[in-house]
């Protein structure tokens, strides 16, 4: 969590780092260099309208080759702006088909 609250320039996280593997005793599995990502993409955090809120988009600016903690520092400050509710575990990353200003739009998927 330290090294996710540097990078997102914050004290106070709201995101929370789910997106990882853990060893055989439960130990988690430090990904947070990892790309899982290749190229380029504008990482997007939706709230989509479930018929009791209003749909919310955060963008990012354009990433190339992100790496976990860029994805998740990201992450927290879209939090920041987007009432979330208990979605804000950081499950997963995929890319989509869709565009955002000429670049490809990366999807995050979100739990609780």
């Amino acid at each position: 969590a330290e090294r996710i609250r540097e990078a997102a320039v914050t004290n106070n996280l709201d995101v929370y780092y789910s997106a990882y593997k853990t060893e055989d005793d439960g130990t988690p599995i430090d990904n947070l260099d990892e790309h899982p990502l290749d190229g380029e993409g504008v990482v997007v955090l939706a709230l989509t309208n479930d018929g009791w809120t209003e749909e919310k988009t955060f963008y990012s600016e354009p990433m190339m080759n992100p790496t976990w903690l860029d994805i998740a520092a990201f992450c927290d400050r879209a939090i920041k702006n987007i009432d979330m509710g208990d979605h804000r575990f950081l499950e997963q990353v995929q890319k989509s088909t869709k565009q955002h200003d000429g670049h490809p739009v990366v999807n995050l998927w979100m739990g609780s």
